[in-house]
Formats: C-alpha cells, structure tokens, sequence
C-alpha cells in the first residue's frame, strides 16, 4: 500500500526506569503509570488520524498511514507529528527532575506487508517508507521533527519552514497555524480469540 509512515522516538526513559526500579514494587507501579501517561495519548492520536502502529521497541514506535485515510496528504501527517510533540510538550515538570523528550521522523512511499507461518503465526510490514522515516529520527535532535525528500517533495511549500540538514533530509523549524487537533479514541472492533491464538502463545493455565 501507499502510505505515509512515522518513527517517534521518546527520550529520558532510562534514567526515569533506573530510578524508579531501584524503588521495588512501588517503583514498578509508578513507572507502569507514567508510560500509560505518555504513551496512551500518542496511541489514541495515530489511531484517530487513521494509522496504525505495528511496532514498539522499548520506548520508541512505528506508525504507518495509509494514504487513502490521509484527507490532506502530507500536510495532515506533519500536523500529527506536530500534535505528537505538543502532546509530550505539555507534560512540563510532571516527571520532575527527568525530562521526557520526543523526536519524530517522516516518509512516503510503497509500504508492503503480510502475514508468514502456519501454526505460530507473525506479521511483518517493511518497505524503504518504514526504513526512511527511522533514518529521519536518527537525524532528529531532541523535540525536532525530520523528513525527507519523498515527503518533501509532496509539499507546496505555503504551510511549513523547511531546512535541510542532510542532502534529502528536512527539519521542520516553523509552520502555519493550525487548529487544534480533536483527538477522539477509536473503538477498535473486539479481540477475535481464534485469530490471536494464532499469534500469541497462550498464558499457561488460562483461556486467552
């Protein structure tokens, strides 16, 4: 599929993870709390503009956009980054002494995917799109959102402030006013048993 694709990546955990761990079991709590504090805003917002994210990797994640549910292309993609940014932005001091930063990376382009085994089943969704937008975080500063030519190349150039750090790699440093994004949770339809039996292993001495 075509789709837009994001890498964001959140910075400042393992200091935070350090510290609480060393608490014990309160520790532990606490920290399952802040992540669903961060975490479950940024989840609710891919899945609101009609992504999707197929990936975690410890505190940073993938989001694919498939194109036919991006109203205005690009322009909306970029606004969900910004949306993303401002989401953590406004935490402030609420963790303290430990800064929680993000930076975002974003691309365009064919996106493929599927699903390989017989018995124990696992999906993959791969493609130069989902490699570009992780290259993009890499070159991201913290709070820096990046993207690259093929997303570039489908701007007008009347909305956003560009500035190329890298030969085909854009930092956004500026952008028109935008409205404020509604973020309304979408009601996923409910967990099929039979399908994510065949995913998931099942939980010794329970039914899934």
């Amino acid at each position: 599929m075509s789709a837009y694709t994001m890498f964001v990546d959140l910075s400042g955990f393992t200091a935070l993870t350090e510290t609480l761990m060393r608490e014990g079991t309160p520790g532990a709590e606490h920290l399952s709390i802040i992540l669903n504090q961060i975490f479950a805003p940024l989840v609710e917002l891919v899945y609101a503009k009609g992504g999707l994210i197929p990936y975690f990797a410890g505190d940073a994640f993938t989001a694919i956009f498939p194109a036919t549910a991006q109203h205005s292309g690009a322009k909306e993609v970029i606004h969900t980054a910004i949306a993303a940014r401002q989401l953590i932005s406004e935490r402030g001091d609420t963790f303290g002494d430990f800064v929680i930063g993000i930076k975002v990376g974003l691309s365009f382009g064919d996106v493929e995917w599927g699903i390989v085994g017989a018995g124990n089943r696992a999906f993959y969704f791969r493609g130069e799109a989902i490699d570009k937008c992780s290259e993009c975080q890499v070159k991201a500063r913290q709070d820096e959102i990046v993207i690259d030519d093929s997303l570039h190349e489908q701007l007008d150039g009347k909305h956003f402030l560009l500035e190329e750090i890298d030969h085909g790699f854009y930092k956004l440093i500026g952008h028109a006013s935008q409205p404020t994004v509604q973020v309304t949770p979408v009601v996923l339809s409910p967990l099929n048993e039979e399908v994510a039996a065949a995913f998931l292993p099942p939980l010794a001495g329970a039914k899934l």
